[in-house]
């Protein structure tokens, strides 16, 4: 069966990759906007001082714990450290970067998207980068196992049979 002189699995695949497309394009939008919100934040905070994460209140970036709440904020200042190649090598407070089991799922079963992220997010966001590329990787090795072990379960079956 043919549409406009396609068939029928053609068109449905070229409808599958224009969606994929289009929520590409609206995901790496999206993640722009974030960043860009996300860097506006970062400079209107007064400098060394971080947000905590579990009550929400500014902390001195030098604090241990949290004096309103007690919370370790040692962590929160270990995943926010990275070394900016543009300011020479030093250590510099990103505000919202973390490591993130979302983003490596996503990476996982959209490795498209996940390649997309780490792209874009490798210079201000390099840990949560690591998470979406360490996710695509993982996913597309996972599919070239699946594929080929599929192509092995098919030949072993062509064979039993003939």
């Amino acid at each position: 069966m043919k549409f406009l002189g396609i068939g029928i699995p053609e068109l449905v695949i070229f409808l599958i990759i224009v969606v994929i497309v289009i929520a590409i394009i609206i995901i790496v939008k999206s993640v722009n906007k974030l960043s860009n919100n996300q860097q506006q934040q970062a400079h209107q905070r007064p400098a060394g001082l971080i947000t905590c994460p579990s009550c929400g209140k500014q902390v001195s970036a030098s604090a241990t714990f949290c004096p309103n709440c007690g919370t370790s904020v040692a962590s929160i200042k270990q995943s926010m450290d990275f070394t900016d190649p543009v300011s020479g090598g030093q250590t510099v407070l990103v505000a919202g970067d973390a490591p993130s089991m979302g983003f490596a799922v996503l990476g996982f079963f959209i490795p498209l998207v996940g390649l997309i992220l780490y792209l874009v997010w490798k210079d201000q966001f390099p840990l949560k980068a690591r998470s979406c590329g360490k996710g695509a990787l993982i996913g597309v090795i996972t599919w070239v196992v699946v594929v080929f072990l599929c192509f092995v379960l098919i030949f072993v079956l062509a064979m039993v049979v003939s």
